[in-house]
């Protein structure tokens, strides 16, 4: 799950979450993603787990049921420094669940958005402690397949691979589930872009594109829509300009467009030691920058146990801000002390489970305070294809090209999609709240969403960079040819709400 990031929460519990899965009583909510939502517990003896609950349209699938149930069984199996162990786990139940151990320390991707690309030594040491992950991982008969900044994490001993297991069972489903992709397309090798045959040679691939991120903070594809993204990924050569000498020869090998072509990880390990000019790669507590470092130091201790007692009780909250559409009233939050950390809160999660690092809950209005108010009050839109509008624009008028925080793309072959080249997108559920503060809280952004998973009443967040968050809520969409597909919008703006 999965950008620029600040200090984060440990959020609360609301009147939607479970209070117990398991043997476990839940603390705080971590974050969600494509695949469920994470929370926060303790083990008895109170060491913190995180604990990975699937979401209903997965569990309800036979079919995501059974390979999701092989792939805890494997996951199990899977014994290494550099990843998390899977500790419990419930695969028949009616919502299956997974534990695992929870680690403090930044992803990969908010430490570079944070701090910058990381210096050579330290991007040396990453690619190598991420290469003995994923030989703990294939030992197990898994391929991570969606090996990504975000889902490593920069713990102070070494860097930790997380959210691998339930991929392959995620692909049994992912054509049916609406709005979820399987993989990250700046992250994806060429198999994967063009639907051949997934090996263990794919997550050496992505070890390369991760490499560049870490060396350079940019992608070796560059940026842009998904589709555009994906066809340079097969078809051209990545641009490693920005790729210091000393990690050149190794990025290249591991991008080789033919998988039988790119090194087993044992020779990943040997080119990181060679790179480095010494015999042996040693990792010391100093093997991170000191701004990440530091930020690891000062992290407070997770909320414990005590902190569910007060169940019943209600944190006061600051007003909601107005309902739109006539949707119903946020719910109110069960008690759970709010620790605010110095960096982002992480969460190891392997076989399924998700690191996530939770955004500030900063705009909320103070009490008494009027809660923010739309820019653009429920504006009506045309959007034809092949066009866009800007959340910034008071008037949202359209207009060509595929650009900016909002557009319609279509092609003859790939059908219609919704995509954010400067913004971010996710679908809401049925039945979620359409508000700015549902808008503000979700964090499984994506960059584009396919039309055939939408209807009318259907209801996307936008973000941008800017701290603009917009709900658009699908009015009516075209049935006629592709080219001429046109959707009527009713979109809310708001300011500040990052």
């Amino acid at each position: 799950m999965t950008g620029s990031r600040s200090a984060g929460l440990f959020q609360d519990l609301e009147d939607d979450d479970p209070s117990v899965v398991g043997n476990y009583r839940l603390v705080a909510r971590l974050g969600s993603g494509g695949m469920g939502k994470v929370y926060l517990a303790h083990t008895p003896a109170g060491r913190p787990v995180a604990i990975k609950v699937i979401r209903p349209e997965f569990a309800e699938d036979p079919e995501f049921r059974r390979r999701f149930a092989d792939e805890v069984t494997a996951a199990r199996c899977v014994q290494g420094l550099c990843t998390a162990p899977v500790l419990d786990s419930d695969t028949d139940g009616p919502r299956p669940w997974l534990a695992t151990a929870y680690v403090p320390g930044p992803t990969l991707s908010s430490a570079v958005a944070a701090h910058g690309p990381l210096p050579v030594p330290t991007v040396l040491l990453l690619v190598a402690g991420i290469a003995e992950a994923l030989q703990a991982i294939h030992g197990a008969g898994l391929v991570h397949r969606d090996l990504k900044p975000s889902n490593v994490l920069l713990a102070s001993d070494g860097p930790r691979v997380i959210d691998f297991g339930i991929a392959r069972a995620a692909d049994a489903t992912a054509l049916t589930a609406s709005g979820v992709t399987v993989g990250t397309p700046s992250f994806m090798a060429p198999e994967q872009a063009s639907g051949a045959e997934v090996t263990t040679a794919t997550d050496v691939f992505a070890l390369g594109l991760v490499a560049v991120f870490a060396a350079t903070g940019a992608s070796a594809y560059g940026d842009g829509p998904s589709h555009a993204v994906l066809y340079r990924i097969v078809h051209q050569a990545p641009d490693l300009s920005g790729v210091p000498a000393q990690l050149q020869d190794l990025v290249a090998r591991c991008l080789a467009k033919d998988p039988d072509q790119r090194p087993a990880l044992s020779e990943v390990i040997d080119l990181c030691r060679a790179a480095g000019d010494h015999s042996q790669l040693q990792r010391s507590e100093g093997w991170l920058p000191a701004g990440i470092a530091d930020g690891i130091a000062q992290r407070p201790v997770a909320p414990g146990p005590a902190l569910t007692a007060p169940l019943t009780a209600v944190v006061p909250t600051s007003p909601p801000a107005p309902p739109l559409l006539h949707a119903p009233q946020p719910r109110r939050k069960r008690t759970v002390r709010t620790v605010v950390v110095a960096a982002l809160s992480a969460l190891v999660v392997t076989a399924g489970a998700v690191t996530a690092y939770m955004l500030t809950g900063g705009g909320t209005a103070s009490a008494g305070a009027k809660s923010p108010r739309p820019l653009v009050d429920s504006k009506t839109v045309t959007l034809p294809a092949g066009s866009h509008f800007q959340l910034a624009d008071a008037s949202l008028t359209p207009r060509a090209g595929h650009e900016d925080d909002f557009f319609l793309h279509c092609a003859e072959f790939e059908g219609c999609s919704f995509g954010a080249y400067k913004s971010h997108l996710v679908r809401l559920d049925s039945g979620e709240e359409g508000s700015r503060e549902t808008c503000r809280k979700k964090l499984d952004f994506t960059d584009h969403l396919s039309t055939d998973t939408l209807s009318m009443g259907s209801q996307i967040c936008v973000r941008n960079q800017q701290g603009w968050a917009g709900l658009i809520t699908i009015k009516n969409m075209s049935v006629s040819e592709p080219r001429e597909e046109s959707v009527v919008l009713l979109v809310d703006v708001w300011r500040d709400a990052a």
